[in-house]
């Protein structure tokens, strides 16, 4: 039911004796839920329907005491249908009573209303508490863009705009700009609306699309988003730099393209988006620099990139689903506290969890869209498998996480597995296919890849870079398009033998050339990929039959070539595998 505001008086009448009572009390009141006791500031409800709750403990350690609460606006008029029967406290008694009162049911005027808690005694002492501030602003109506000057005004607009640049330009505090579900529209450049350094500011109820900013808010804090459609705003539809405090709730951002984002934070702390829906942005909600924003009962689906948190920390994702090219993004993770992240009842469309650990875990027996270590030391996973429906999603990351073994991993139809600024990382048994790359590794060190299949990846098999210190052996890299393994010139001290390269181009190499590592062990017994006695190299073949080990000459049929591969300048396969059946 939709009616005007009343924030009225509250006035705890005592009736007792002749003689003076003792009445210790204590008292919370809650608005729409919130605990708004002795609030620093004017707290807005903005119009909605709205529920006061008056949370009452009395002691009377000296006589029968009977309370009455009563309701009267600042003109002291009573008669809104919020009056509650009288109740008794009985002389040493402790007593604690709820009085919850329904929504507002009567028309008020406009206007402002102070609700105070007064405790008096028949001696007419009274001890005085004001307890919050509302405000219920005058509506002023407007027919076309402009700035709005007016503190504590309730601006609405009344019919459909168009603007050539920036539309609204909010100058004052406490303004509430209601669109009185109009619709203004841009010519793809200026902001929708703009606040600047501003408080308690209310923006709902309508569409704003094709700006170049639907809403921007500049070094502010307790702005409230509601019920808003943000569309087709070519740099994103809600930006906010510095302040925090927001709440955006209730509204739906939908933007199409890579750099068309839904929410963009910079430097914003203890924001909520609740309630909310992005669909196709190129990120959803991307926060740079930010601390204890909090995602929550939202859809973030078909866009490029859900969630992104860009050196930030302490943020959290709950009851949320996300289901797009990357689900979750983790960059600038300059310190162990980036990785402090909390995600709670987080999937895909289909269900399957989105995981982030950034402490030691154990996991087994898993099937999930995502998963993201971000330092996770001494953490173990088995058994788990990563499915997805679409063609970009994470898959696996690791992230500044060191002694961690993964076994039997299974990576289908994502983005890649991905390793980052980590050590001492074991992957054995792992079956990457079907993705964008099979497996990426950068800035890390000490990372072994031992008995697993990469094959059939869209991109390639294995990329490589500045990666100091690795083993790989006993894997087949096979299939994937491009190529097989990716170097630059900062890759070194690998081991790589005994593993099955056969694809267009089992080696590229970018930035120059590739430094010296090594592609066999000394000749020794031991039965190799092809299941041969011998270890050595590796086994190299194309996609045509005309691979080195697929021509080469073995002339005493050990499975070893006679003459070595020459890679390039620097790199040398001296024991190159062969079949000796060829």
């Amino acid at each position: 039911m939709k009616k005007s505001l009343f924030f009225g008086l509250i006035s705890l009448v005592i009736l007792a004796s002749a003689v003076s009572a003792q009445l210790t009390t204590d008292w919370q009141v809650f608005a729409n839920g919130v605990n708004v006791k002795d609030s620093p500031a004017p707290v807005f409800l903005l119009g909605q329907e709205n529920t006061i709750r008056l949370d009452f403990t009395a002691v009377n350690s000296s006589s029968n005491v009977q309370i009455i609460v009563e309701w009267s606006n600042s003109q002291n008029q009573t008669g809104f249908g919020l009056e509650t029967s009288p109740f008794n406290i009985v002389r040493g008694m402790n007593y604690s009573r709820l009085m919850p009162f329904e929504t507002f049911s009567s028309l008020v005027p406009e206007g402002k209303y102070l609700m105070r808690i007064s405790i008096r005694n028949l001696q007419g002492t009274s001890d005085n508490k004001e307890i919050v501030t509302f405000f219920q602003s005058p509506r002023i109506p407007i027919y076309g863009c402009g700035d709005l000057n007016i503190t504590d005004a309730y601006y609405v607009l009344k019919k459909d705009i168009k603007a050539e640049d920036r539309c609204f330009t909010i100058n004052a505090q406490l303004v509430k700009l209601d669109l009185n579900l109009h619709k203004v529209i841009g010519a793809q450049r200026g902001d929708g609306v703009l606040s600047n350094n501003l408080y308690y500011i209310a923006v709902k109820n309508g569409e704003i699309s094709n700006f170049s900013h639907g809403i921007s808010i500049w070094n502010g804090q307790y702005h409230e988003i509601s019920n808003m459609l943000m569309n087709h705003n070519q740099g994103s539809g809600i930006s906010i730099s510095g302040g925090g405090s927001h709440i955006i709730k209730n509204s739906a951002i939908k933007n199409v393209g890579y750099s068309h984002d839904g929410v963009t934070m910079y430097g914003s702390s203890n924001n909520l988006i609740i309630n909310d829906t992005f669909y196709h942005n190129g990120e959803g909600i991307y926060i740079e620099e930010g601390e204890n924003n909090t995602i929550q009962g939202s859809r973030i689906v078909n866009g490029d990139i859900g969630v992104s948190f860009f050196s930030s920390a302490n943020n959290n994702i709950i009851n949320t689903i996300l289901d797009n090219g990357l689900n979750l993004k983790l960059s600038g993770l300059s310190e162990d506290n980036r990785c402090n992240h909390v995600l709670t009842n987080v999937s895909d469309l289909n269900g399957r969890p989105i995981l982030l650990y950034n402490s030691r875990v154990n996991l087994t027996n898993e099937e999930v869209n995502e998963l993201v270590l971000c330092n996770a030391d001494e953490s173990s996973f088995d058994n788990i498998r990563i499915l997805n429906t679409g063609n970009y999603n994470n898959g696996l990351h690791v992230f500044r996480t060191e002694n961690t073994l993964l076994s039997n991993i299974f990576i289908n139809n994502t983005f890649r597995l991905y390793i980052d600024k980590s050590s001492n990382i074991t992957i054995t048994n792992l079956r990457s296919n079907n993705n964008h790359y099979g497996l990426k590794i950068g800035r890390s060190f000490n990372i072994s890849l031992l008995n697993s299949v990469i094959s059939n990846n869209r991109r390639g098999g294995v990329v490589l870079e500045n990666v100091y210190g690795f083993i790989f052996t006993g894997n087949y890299v096979r299939f994937n398009s491009q190529f097989g393994i990716l170097m630059d010139d900062g890759v070194t001290q690998g081991l790589i033998y005994n593993n099955f390269f056969h694809n267009i181009l089992n080696l590229a190499v970018y930035n120059g050339e590739i430094n010296q590592n090594s592609w066999n062990v000394t000749l020794q017994q031991g039965y190799n990929i092809l299941k041969s006695p011998y270890l050595g190299g590796n086994f190299w073949a194309d996609m045509n039959g005309t691979g080195f080990s697929e021509t080469c000459a073995d002339t005493n049929y050990d499975g070893i070539c006679d003459q070595p591969y020459l890679i390039d300048a620097n790199n040398t396969d001296y024991l190159s595998l062969t079949n000796p059946l060829i």
